[in-house]
């Protein structure tokens, strides 16, 4: 499977002046997470803004923001994850690391998805906007350094939470809650997406069995999930994904025609 999406190459450049954006110091690191790669929160607290407060996406793309419940230091006390293709978080959630948060892909500045400190309720807005813009304490580097080598691990049977989500039948997974299966390729990259190897994979549960596709003479196989959806395509008849083989995490609007009603 792909590396976490905050260990992709950065563009870690906060603080030069001007932004591309605007005149001001730039005030966030760009990781360069390849379209359709789900982005979690990267420590706990509660989404305290979505968009702008008025709801509206900013002009550089969808943003959450996290009220951390440990701050940083005194001026850090929020997280935020910006030029989002997707949100996939709603105001008021409680996250923890790894809840799925957005979803790389384009956005309207066309840049590599976005990760800032912030000092506010919602990123790029309120007084503290101008105040801190660019202020060491929001420098993200050293908090993205610190990450190490945090990794997916695998979930499967062992798992302490297996058994109230899952039963097995011959190496196929049936689903408590929806009864649907995951079995084959799609469940063996399914199982490597546990933050702990017992927390349930960030796709959370399965809302299909798998579907059936064909496209010039090839074939392949879309699995939905509550977070996103998994495509079996060992042809790439259909897309590709930097550092995925036969199974890839699909482009919601690529798949979503054969999602059921």
């Amino acid at each position: 499977m792909s590396q976490p999406w905050y260990k992709y190459p950065r563009i870690d450049d906060y603080a030069s002046n001007p932004d591309p954006d605007g005149p001001f110091p730039k005030p966030d690191s760009n990781i360069l997470v390849p379209d359709g790669v789900p982005i979690t929160a990267l420590a706990s607290g509660v989404v305290s803004g979505i968009n702008a407060p008025d709801g509206s996406q900013p002009g550089f793309g969808q943003v959450v923001t996290v009220k951390l419940d440990t701050p940083l230091n005194p001026i850090a006390d929020h997280m935020a994850y910006l030029h989002l293709n997707q949100i996939s978080c709603s105001q008021g959630q409680r996250v923890t690391f790894g809840t799925p948060v957005g979803v790389a892909g384009p956005n309207p500045q066309n840049a590599g998805t976005g990760f800032a400190l912030y000092h506010g309720d919602y990123y790029g807005f309120g007084s503290t906007w101008a105040q801190y813009v660019g202020s060491p304490e929001l420098n993200p580097v050293p908090f993205l350094n610190s990450l190490g080598d945090i990794s997916m691990q695998t979930f499967g049977p062992h798992s302490s939470s297996f058994a109230g989500w899952y039963t097995v039948h011959d190496q196929i997974w049936q689903c408590i809650e929806t009864s649907f299966i995951i079995g084959h390729g799609i469940l063996a990259a399914y199982q490597q997406l546990s933050i702990d190897g017992n927390a349930l994979p960030v796709l959370g549960l399965p809302t299909s069995n798998e579907i059936g596709w064909a496209k010039n003479g090839k074939t392949g196989v879309v699995q939905f999930f509550e977070r996103g959806c998994l495509v079996y395509d060992p042809a790439h008849a259909e897309d590709s994904q930097p550092g995925f083989n036969d199974v890839y995490f699909g482009k919601t609007d690529q798949f979503l025609p054969f999602k059921p009603k």
